[in-house]
């Protein structure tokens, strides 16, 4: 593994926070990084609002709406139909739009790392996608089953089996991956 010697990019859903789980877990982890060895691009769902620790206000963060990660559970054929067009024009376009700010913001900062949280399918897709556009190592969290997310945010089977593929590419692509637990890094270490 290539020795990290000056900043990681963490790019997430939720920033290092206290007053969610998924943030006081990234808050945690980044107390064990030294000063100034750290930026966070979050993409934010509109409906939070975290509240940073003064330990880690000296990180710079940028934050840039979230889009939509679900799709409403409708009659019919109407779900898989919206999720399909919809995943499609995320895949498409707005992961393209994204991938660049991001890049942009990594290069601002002189990375040297990429540490992605998968969870949901935007940070799937933007994984490989920023780590190659920066030209830095992957290190990669997994913390929810991608299957599991895609199932309860209404995705469709073809939106999902090409968001899995995507997954497992970010896995084989990333130098280091954690995961939530140790049966799911035996499982993912298997395949």
């Amino acid at each position: 593994m290539r020795k990290i010697n000056k900043k990681i990019l963490l790019l997430s859903t939720i920033p290092p926070c206290s007053n969610y789980s998924g943030g006081q877990v990234l808050e945690q982890l980044c107390q064990f990084l030294p000063k100034n060895s750290l930026v966070c691009f979050i993409l934010l769902d509109k409906s939070l609002h975290p509240e940073i620790s003064k330990e880690l206000s000296w990180m710079p963060m940028e934050y840039f709406s979230k889009p939509a990660d679900g799709w409403p559970k409708l009659p019919l054929y109407i779900t898989p139909i919206l999720s399909f067009f919809g995943e499609m024009y995320h895949s498409l376009f707005t992961t393209r739009i994204l991938a660049k700010k991001v890049i942009a913001y990594g290069k601002k900062h002189q990375v040297d790392c990429l540490w992605v949280t998968l969870q949901g399918q935007t940070t799937i897709r933007l994984a490989r996608k920023v780590a190659q556009g920066l030209g830095v190592p992957l290190l990669t969290e997994v913390w929810d089953d991608p299957e599991w997310w895609l199932k309860d945010n209404h995705i469709d089977k073809i939106s999902s089996k090409l968001i899995l593929k995507n997954f497992t590419k970010d896995l084989k692509f990333s130098e280091k991956c954690a995961t939530a637990g140790w049966a799911m890094a035996n499982v993912y270490q298997k395949e």
